[in-house]
């Protein structure tokens, strides 16, 4: 959830910001507030909507999340701590006090694993970026498979964000070794909108497959329609995600802002999940919930603005 990155021929790092990547961000985190809504609602986590939702939505974030971290043999450590071990270490300790839950660090409260996987990933990098180019489709195809075998240890779960660290790795790895033929770029976009369309019409004839299975979170458990639901989920997000990316504008417009502001949205949220509780437990619907969730980005994303528009304007004279 940060800026995109290049590097010159001399492997000098070079900062940019594209919309393309703050118009998917955008998009994405969107689709976040609007799934916490929506489970909020009678029957809104088994619904055809929060089910598709799941079966994307989190693995194109996380595969965002590798793009736009540099494939590194030195990372920036500082950033990591300021950035992300901070935030989950303030925002863990917030969220406790005000549920009443035990003061405890190792395993996230609910939205909070995310900050937690990409600690983990990108301490990782290094290693990951130790791998020969010809040999990072090896590494993914492991991922998947370490991914889905994970599921059938009955110890891994919430703790550590272990499962999820492991469930979602592969689209980190995609996004972050930026291989030849990703983002639909080879693929005609009528054609993967064709292909996921078909992907969420298999996913409507598997009432079955309710949306918690896509969270990552949890083993199978002996099920073996949620060893099968994995597999799903794998093949289900390359194909959805691959669309998505390739209809995302990429030019400047509103979503752009929202994606800048991603991670303050993303950590915030719950604040909105609590404050439309009765509301959407009551006489919910999905529009309440989209509309809650556009207002609420755009709230939070124009707070932002606001902020950097001080700064600019009255800047640091020390």
């Amino acid at each position: 959830m940060g800026e995109a990155v290049s590097v010159s021929q001399t492997g000098q790092r070079i900062p940019e910001r594209t919309p393309f990547w703050d118009n998917l961000k955008g998009e994405l985190i969107l689709l976040v507030v609007f799934g916490h809504l929506l489970e909020r609602m009678p029957g809104g986590g088994g619904s055809l909507l929060y089910r598709g939702i799941y079966l994307f939505h989190m693995p194109l974030f996380v595969f965002v999340s590798g793009y736009l971290t540099r494939c590194t043999r030195h990372p920036n450590y500082g950033k990591i701590l300021t950035k992300l071990v901070v935030p989950y270490l303030v925002f863990q300790t917030v969220f406790c006090i005000y549920y009443r839950k035990p003061l405890q660090f190792t395993t996230p409260w609910w939205i909070l694993w995310y900050v937690m996987a990409l600690v983990v990933w990108r301490l990782s990098v290094p290693i990951f970026a130790a791998v020969p180019e010809n040999r990072r489709w090896w590494v993914i195809a492991g991922a998947f498979l370490l991914g889905y075998a994970v599921g059938f240890d009955r110890t891994v779960g919430y703790y550590l964000s272990l499962s999820r660290i492991l469930v979602f790795l592969p689209f980190f790895l995609l996004g972050l070794y930026r291989l030849p033929g990703l983002a639909g770029k080879k693929i005609s976009r009528w054609l993967l909108l064709a292909a996921a369309l078909g992907v969420l019409a298999l996913l409507a004839g598997l009432p079955g497959i309710p949306g918690s299975r896509f969270y990552g979170s949890r083993p199978y458990g002996g099920d073996v329609s949620a060893s099968l639901a994995r597999l799903f989920q794998y093949g289900g997000a390359l194909v959805v995600g691959g669309a998505v990316l390739a209809f995302t504008s990429r030019r400047w417009c509103v979503l752009s802002q929202i994606g800048r502001y991603s991670m303050a949205i993303y950590l915030l949220q719950p604040l909105l999940c609590d404050w439309m509780r009765t509301s959407l437990s009551g006489f919910g619907s999905p529009l309440l919930c989209a509309a809650g969730a556009v207002l609420f980005c755009a709230a939070v994303a124009a707070a932002g603005c606001a902020v950097q528009w001080v700064r600019c304007r009255f800047p640091d004279r020390a």
